[in-house]
């Protein structure tokens, strides 16, 4: 390597040169991945799954070439059995992190991910996964919409249009010292679109003729979805060679091929900070100028700063069509230095990617093969063919060719030379149904996935039942295991561009988040302390609590002082509650005050995100009351004491709870007034 790869390149030429250096070493690590992948695809649709020239050969014998779909039922299996369990992110506080934080986090990720319909992509990438052997999803901000508040837009890639950096041997592209050096991305875009944001530059795109990446990704999201429709799925080998090639250049005319490249650098950078706080409060500084300007306060001021030298990755995002350098946006995502494609890799070892696939497509092929054999021998069997004397004009030959097989059929002996006879066929091979039977089994060896019927005297037994249930799921333990990893990954890198980019404003956030679900003990004792502050200030005087009246005392006392005394006890408590409303009613802006305050510093502290298991709730809210249900009933079925009303009610997602819990308090207060007069 030259003295110039280790210097992070400035200028566009040297960006380019980079970018091109890191798709080539990229297509020539990858080897034979984006066949491997299509050809998986392929067998999983259940098209392409014969020899071309073995196809031909048969169709010109007459023979059947017949394909038996055993790869897209599993596919469809596993992924069945992946959205009927769906999960959830739950954002947990680490170091430094608050409880009410992470459960705000918790509800914005799952407000931004419903509103880009991500359980129905996250699907589509779980199937390519295990189709093909990879999935890729794409987390960026939009400003379309909304210039100042950012959206976070979400989008299910095509697998063929992603390239990752082949060195990187580790499930997560973002490990620090083994993660990706980067990954590409090749989308085709409308012409207009790509002009109108790169002015300057829409004459150098037009005399490039529109084509992008001559060659693709080895195939390109091109090959993968034009070659499908257009030519009716048949393989072909580049994106630029036989029908491929007026399709593209179909394209072509109205889309350029764009290429986004993100590429992380190391970097010589500062770590600043308040020197009375925690670091975690601290604001990575990446730039030459703001770096001195960061050293020079903390040598000034040594008590209120201080700069640390730390190396950081920095996210570079180069936009590029061809070979025109078109932007490079570093840091994008204004401290969040994650890839924004998350992979998802059914199984992944020491960078080797597969699905469930690939690892069926051999047994597929004998079972095509047999199974075709099989249906060919027994085609033979009614038309196995003649022997004549002779026919000079081949007229007859022609006869029976065409009608020989028809039943029925009447010979003539005399336009066969005096001489005609059937060949026996062949006796039927049951060879051929224990091969496809055996071909079958190895499936379900293969994968884990049982399809017997439970109610044959076999399977009729619960317990045979349930062992092999429980065989399969250890045997796609992996596959799913593989998937919290990579979900994982994208609730992290969700809650990381929530909390450093300004994608929710504090009314949105008190539009999305019920301000019951935040406003915690915490915070409501610490703001009626205040309110209790304020009044004693302003000569309101807070009376203690009044303790209730002794039994043992009150029965010595006369029947009029009895009741004269429970008359006072219950107008005290009743100006204690008057005093505690009064105090509530002050305190609460005071503690939305304080969730506000903490919502500002979201970047403060450490959080992580786990994959929970969640109930079908559209919302964080209705998913805390189906929990909430659950736990309930559970509690009634152990006898013991069911949660309470109020706090039931509380938690549900009813918009007009409070009313309901006031008509129950109602009447439960002239229930106990009644049975008081009683």
């Amino acid at each position: 390597m030259s003295e110039e790869d280790y210097i992070e390149p400035k200028t566009g030429d040297e960006i380019m040169a980079k970018c091109r250096k890191f798709r080539d070493d990229g297509i020539m690590g990858s080897s034979d991945k984006y066949e491997r992948m299509r050809r998986n695809e392929d067998f999983a649709i259940g098209v392409n799954q014969w020899d071309p020239v073995v196809e031909e050969a048969n169709r010109l014998k007459g023979k059947f070439s017949l394909t038996v779909p055993i790869i897209g039922p599993q596919v469809n299996s596993v992924t069945g059995n992946h959205i009927q369990n769906p999960q959830d992110f739950k954002v947990l506080p680490l170091r430094d992190g608050s409880a009410t934080i992470a459960q705000l986090l918790t509800s914005l990720a799952k407000h931004a991910t419903d509103s880009e319909h991500y359980k129905f992509q996250e699907s589509q990438q779980f199937k390519s996964g295990v189709s093909s052997c990879e999935g890729d999803m794409l987390f960026s901000l939009d400003w379309s919409k909304d210039p100042k508040h950012a959206d976070l837009h979400i989008e299910k890639l095509s697998e063929h249009s992603v390239l990752w950096d082949p060195t990187c041997i580790t499930y997560d592209p973002n490990h620090i010292k083994a993660g990706a050096k980067f990954c590409i991305w090749e989308p085709w875009v409308d012409k207009d679109l790509v002009n109108a944001e790169y002015k300057d530059k829409k004459e150098e795109l037009a005399a490039q003729g529109g084509g992008g990446q001559r060659g693709g990704l080895v195939m390109g999201a091109l090959g993968s979805i034009v070659n499908f429709m257009a030519s009716a799925g048949k393989r072909v080998a580049s994106i630029f060679g036989g029908r491929a090639r007026e399709d593209s250049e179909m394209i072509s005319n109205y889309r350029y091929q764009m290429t986004h490249t993100w590429w992380r650098w190391p970097r010589n950078c500062v770590m600043f900070y308040d020197a009375k706080k925690s670091e975690l409060e601290a604001v990575l500084i990446i730039e030459e100028k703001d770096i001195k300007l960061a050293k020079e306060a903390a040598k000034k001021f040594p008590d209120l700063f201080e700069a640390i030298d730390v190396v950081s990755y920095v996210m570079h995002h180069t936009i590029s069509c061809g070979d025109i350098f078109l932007e490079d946006r570093v840091d994008e995502l204004k401290g969040c230095q994650m890839y924004p494609i998350v992979r998802y890799h059914p199984y992944f070892d020491n960078g080797y990617a597969s699905g469930i696939s690939e690892k069926l497509i051999g047994t597929q092929e004998m079972i095509n093969y047999s199974y075709s054999g099989q249906i060919n021998a027994l085609k033979q069997m009614p038309n196995s063919g003649w022997i004549i004397e002779s026919d000079v004009s081949g007229e007859y030959t022609r006869f029976l060719e065409d009608f020989g097989g028809k039943d029925g059929i009447v010979v003539n002996k005399e336009k066969a030379g005096g001489y005609i006879e059937k060949i026996t066929p062949n006796p039927f091979h049951v060879g051929y149904n224990v091969i496809t039977e055996q071909g079958m089994e190895h499936a379900k060896a293969i994968t884990g996935i049982r399809t017997e019927d439970p109610t044959t005297d076999k399977d009729r037994v619960a317990s045979a039942i349930a062992l092999k249930q429980n065989a399969a799921n250890r045997d796609q333990a992996i596959i799913h295991e593989n998937w919290n990893y990579t979900q994982s990954i994208a609730g992290n890198l969700i809650i990381e561009i929530i909390r450093y980019n300004s994608i929710y404003s504090e009314d949105e956030i008190r539009e999305i988040v019920d301000a019951d679900d935040l406003i915690d003990k915490g915070y409501m004792e610490n703001a009626r302390q205040i309110a209790t502050n304020l009044l004693a200030e302003q000569g309101v005087k807070i009376p203690d609590r009044a303790p209730p009246p002794e039994v043992e005392n009150m029965e010595l006392l006369a029947p009029e002082i009895q009741q004269a005394t429970i008359n006072q006890y219950q107008e005290d408590v009743a100006l204690m509650q008057q005093i505690q409303a009064q105090i509530d009613m002050i305190a609460r802006p005071i503690a939305e005050q304080m969730l506000i305050d903490d919502i500002r510093q979201m970047k403060k502290g450490k959080y992580n995100t786990k994959v929970i298991l969640s109930p079908a709730a559209h919302t964080a809210k209705f998913a805390r009351q189906m929990e909430l249900e659950g736990i309930n009933k559970m509690l009634m079925e152990n006898g013991q004491l069911p949660i309470g009303r109020r706090f039931l009610l509380k938690n549900t997602a009813l918009v007009d709870k409070d009313e309901i819990i006031a008509e129950g308090e109602q009447q439960m207060a002239a229930m106990q007034q009644q049975r008081k007069a009683g």
